[in-house]
């Protein structure tokens, strides 16, 4: 070997990994059984999808299939009912769509997060006395909020002037002349 070992994949890809070859297995010998009409286990088959849905979910962070679960719940309630496995099926998947569409974005904006301020960003819209000239061609200094900063801007601005702090580049602030 040569001494380096290639990145292993986090465990929940094993995981799903090993649950899915079975399961896709089982599903088919379920459904064909369904199809040709020698047993009705949707029941099971709709718990199960759940079951694997959720797993799915669990392992990732995208809200993937979250909108599939409830809708195979909805299904597993309409099988318990007697409700023919086609209208279960269409349920199922119309559901599911509708789900997606009205709900993602909603959803996404209430869970993302918000960006969190560092304490650079305080510096922000205050104000700054210049420490050092600043010119179009050469940075400067300010100081604002007890600390100095370099700071550049596209106009000659002179010792002593207040300024104004518009954003942070990097570790330089861009300011203007306060008038």
């Amino acid at each position: 070997m040569s001494g380096s070992e290639p990145d292993a994949l986090p465990l929940g890809y094993g995981v799903i990994t090993i649950l899915i070859v079975p399961l896709n297995i089982y599903f088919l010998y379920l459904f064909y059984g369904i199809i040709q009409g020698r047993r009705n286990n949707m029941k099971i088959a709709w718990l199960v999808i759940a079951i694997v849905l959720a797993v799915i979910e669990a392992s990732t962070i995208n809200l993937v299939t979250i909108w599939f679960i409830a809708s195979a719940l909805v299904a597993l309630l309409l099988a318990y009912l007697g409700v023919p496995t086609s209208i279960q099926i269409a349920v199922f998947v119309i559901l599911g769509i509708i789900l997606l569409v009205l709900t993602k974005k909603p959803l996404e904006k209430l869970l993302k997060k918000t960006k969190q301020k560092t304490n650079a960003d305080r510096v922000l819209d205050m104000t700054g006395i210049v420490t050092e000239d600043i010119t179009e061609n050469k940075p400067g200094e300010v100081k604002v909020d007890g600390k100095k900063w370099t700071a550049i801007s596209k106009q000659n601005i002179k010792e002593g002037s207040k300024v104004k702090i518009l954003k942070i580049d990097g570790v330089k602030l861009i300011v203007e002349e306060e008038k």
